[in-house]
């Protein structure tokens, strides 16, 4: 059974990328920029709000104009776990 879902989510999987691929116009873009990385972020960032909302939840009260200070802090980090991932993987062949 867990085989036959493992298959079946590759298909998926491989759908899903061809459908970003489109949707990105991916093929037409004169830099050919890896959309994953964005996705790094997003993860990162998923993964803060999960462990404060799972593990310390008495940090959600803290409040930064109105909004929850974890949401801000969680944001920024991801922000730059984006801008470092880029400047790691992304190479222009001038440099």
């Amino acid at each position: 059974f867990f085989v036959f879902i493992f298959l079946v989510s590759i298909i998926i999987a491989d759908d899903v990328r061809n459908l970003f691929k489109k949707l990105f116009w991916y093929e037409k873009r004169k830099v050919k920029r890896p959309i994953w990385q964005v996705g790094i972020g997003l993860i990162f960032f998923l993964a803060q709000i999960s462990t404060v909302m799972v593990f310390n939840q008495e940090l959600t009260h803290l409040q930064l104009g109105g909004m929850p200070l974890f949401l801000v802090i969680a944001f920024m980090n991801a922000f730059i776990l984006t801008v470092i991932y880029e400047e790691v993987f992304y190479r222009t062949s001038n440099q």
